[in-house]
């Protein structure tokens, strides 16, 4: 019997494998042969092994590979008796981790789903969630339920909890078994959260649950990374201070009027799928946020990876730490034209003098929107500034000879973006705005523009018009802000690609070169050797003097 227990059965680097019927025999004759040197139990290692019904493993196998017990009905590892289709992997860490927990509760679960027919791939699956429910805590771990007559807390175990409820949902027929393993296929046991069991064991919930339950995974995600974060360290970025809101969710609004606010709300299962399909970003590392704000953006181009993703939260840190002025001055923003109707309503007095040369030349100018624009003087910390030369076909972006622009106007601290947005609020130029604040003085890069208006002359000289009026309403915000060394006047570098404003700015005085940072001295390793526009020729577009835009 030990020659066909060589055999058959594979025992390598302490790993056993294939064990078969003919190794059996030895196995209940002597134990102690069977599991010498064994420290780890292989895939699929006791499949097919119908005549036994009961296994004692010892403590010196550490870890098992998954189905390695299909069909044993009684497995005593641990000093806990489960059934072998309930044990693999994540399951034997759980009983490593939680010595006191009862499986009584998991085996009456069991067997309340396999008289419905349900496979193994199934049964694991619902151990999963049940897991991270906290059906394997032991009785020690409690919740408040409610509150007594005198007020007092009511607090019942978790296990009992999360028992009942799935209990009820499968007598009930509120989950689809059949399709919960491809559901829950990427879950794993994490443990217990209280933020997810109260999630979904809201009664309110589940139905939307039930509708979504491919998501659970991310759900549970979603609530272990708030509930792990530092309190005491938080913003009104990351998480509400106050801990009883630790498990709301934050959601942003724009009123009718267009003021921005944001208020938080108890999370529901058709918000946050509503959330993940919106705004989905498949990038690792998303933990806060603030993490998510930069994933959507760095998800809207095609260009970008898992690496630039990294590198800009490497920057966006950097940031932080340094503790620079998100904005030198006041934010200056052109109020976002909302409709055609209230572009013809501001334009009444052009209208009125257009009206006098040819009213049919009115009628297509008034309904031509691809010429208006509003400027922004951009915060550092808006995410669209990792993107920049995305959205103006520059190399202000993550890689390339522009990644020292890019980083430089995020982490310098006399540095600010300014943007032209069109009709629709989507970026179409920007330009890099330094302030020398000691010799009162602003040298802006350059102005890049996305190539789509390369041909079209009428836009271009509307983008370099308000590109003018947002540098004059950045400069008289800045002065009033700083009377005592206020910015006099405004030169701009002119753009080396296929120039789309050279030629306004051009006509503007030529100027010496006023001093301004280096590009290179924030590039990035491995990335570019772009000085930066502003060393080559400098024009003055704003003399304000006598406060007169050129």
């Amino acid at each position: 019997m030990v020659k066909l227990f060589i055999d058959n059965m594979k025992k390598i680097n302490g790993v056993l494998y294939n064990v078969n019927e003919e190794d059996i025999d030895l196995l209940k004759k002597n134990p102690t042969e069977f599991w010498k040197d064994v420290t780890s139990i292989g895939q699929y290692a006791f499949e097919g092994c119908e005549s036994l019904t009961e296994l004692n493993i010892p403590n010196s196998v550490t870890s098992i590979g998954d189905r390695a017990f299909t069909g044993i009905q009684r497995v005593h590892i641990r000093g806990k008796c489960i059934h072998g289709n309930l044990l693999f992997p994540d399951m034997l860490t759980i009983i490593e981790n939680n010595p006191n927990i009862n499986l009584k509760q998991l085996n009456s679960l069991y067997q309340l789903v396999k008289e419905q027919n349900i496979d193994s791939n199934t049964i694991r699956a619902l151990l999963k969630l049940s897991g991270n429910l906290g059906m394997l805590e032991p009785n020690t771990t409690v919740v408040e339920t409610g509150r007594d007559k005198e007020g007092k807390p009511i607090m019942s175990p978790v296990n009992n909890i999360v028992y009942t409820f799935l209990q009820g949902v499968i007598k009930n027929n509120q989950i689809d078994l059949s399709r919960l393993h491809n559901d829950l296929e990427q879950m794993r046991i994490y443990g217990y959260n209280e933020a997810f069991m109260k999630f979904v064991t809201n009664k309110s919930n589940w139905s939307d649950i039930n509708n979504n339950m491919g998501k659970l995974d991310e759900v549970y995600g979603w609530f272990k990374t708030r509930t792990e974060l530092d309190l005491t360290k938080t913003n009104s970025v990351t998480l509400p201070v106050k801990e009883e809101n630790r498990f709301d969710v934050m959601v942003y609004e724009t009123s009718a009027d267009g003021t921005e606010r944001m208020y938080w709300r108890v999370p529901t299962m058709y918000f946050l799928s509503d959330e993940f399909d919106r705004n989905r970003t498949n990038l690792n590392g998303v933990f806060t946020q603030r993490d998510f704000e930069i994933a959507k953006e760095i998800s809207k181009h095609k260009i970008y990876t898992q690496w630039h993703f990294d590198k800009a939260k490497e920057i966006d840190a950097e940031r932080v730490s340094l503790g620079v002025q998100d904005i030198l001055a006041k934010p200056v923003k052109q109020d976002k034209i909302e409709s055609l109707e209230q572009y013809r309503n501001e334009t009444q007095k052009i209208r009125a003098q257009m009206l006098k040369d040819s009213a049919e030349i009115l009628h297509d100018q008034i309904e031509d929107t691809s010429a208006v624009f509003t400027y922004e003087v951009l915060s550092k910390s808006d995410p669209a500034n990792f993107a920049m030369g995305c959205y103006t076909h520059c190399c202000a972006t993550l890689y390339g000879s522009g990644g020292g622009a890019m980083r430089g106007m995020i982490i310098h601290p006399d540095i600010q973006p300014m943007v032209i947005r069109d009709f629709e609020n989507n970026i179409i130029s920007f330009g890099i705005i330094y302030v020398n604040r000691e010799e009162g003085y602003a040298v802006v890069n350059d102005f890049e523009v996305n190539k789509k208006y390369q041909e079209h002359d009428q836009q271009i000289a509307a983008i370099y018009q308000k590109a003018m009026q947002g540098v004059t309403a950045f400069v008289k915000e800045y002065n009033q802000e700083n009377p005592a060394k206020p910015i006099k006047k405004v030169t701009s570098g002119i753009a080396p690609n296929w120039g789309a404003l050279d030629n306004f700015i051009m006509k503007n005085p030529a100027s010496d070169i006023l001093k301004a940072p280096n590009f290179e001295d924030f590039q990035y390793r491995g990335w570019g050797d772009h000085r930066g526009d502003w060393h080559r020729l400098q024009y003055e577009i704003l003399n304000m003097e006598d406060e007169h835009v050129l």
